[in-house]
Order: structure tokens, then sequence, then C-alpha cells
């Protein structure tokens, strides 16, 4: 288990920002998938991007600090983009 933040430039709209815990596996398992955020940053913003270590920053790794954070609801701070990745319609694949 790992604290990470995400961030996301969103340029004239705004930033998507979240720090939150997770397993790294499941982000590795995440990498390069879609997420779609919708209109958080105001009426028809059509946030998305597609996961990636760029958008990504580990902030820590002590297994204490996390069980505190977790404990005193610290975490999770904005938008966990894990939340929000799109699953992939299989009929559209055939």
């Amino acid at each position: 288990m790992k604290i990470y933040k995400f961030v996301l430039d969103c340029y004239r709209e705004g930033w998507v920002v979240g720090i939150f815990d997770a397993d790294e596996r499941d982000i590795e398992a995440n990498i390069g998938k879609h997420i779609y955020f919708g209109s958080i940053l105001g009426k028809y913003s059509e946030v998305y991007c597609d996961l990636s270590w760029d958008n990504l920053e580990t902030l820590t790794d002590d297994q204490g600090f996390i069980t505190n954070a977790q404990y005193y609801k610290l975490i999770p701070v904005g938008y966990n983009p894990l939340d929000y990745i799109e699953e992939d319609d299989e009929d559209e694949e055939e």
C-alpha cells in the first residue's frame, strides 16, 4: 500500500487533484486505461485522460503513516482516478 498524488492539468479549465491510497499492483494494472471524470470542472467540461505514471506521484510507502492517515480519515482527498476508470464494453471489440 502506498499513498499517491494524482494531478491532471486541464489548461484553462483548471486542475484535477487527488491524494489516495492504493496497492501498487492496482495502479500498474490500470496504467493506460481511460479515465472519465465527466463535467467535474464545470458544465460541458468533459474531463478525461488515460492513466499514466506522468499523472501520479508516490508520496509515501510508510505503512505506519498510511495506517494513521486511514484511521484519522486524512485520505482520500480530492479525486481518486481509480474510481473513474471506464469499463471496456466487450461488445464494441467484436
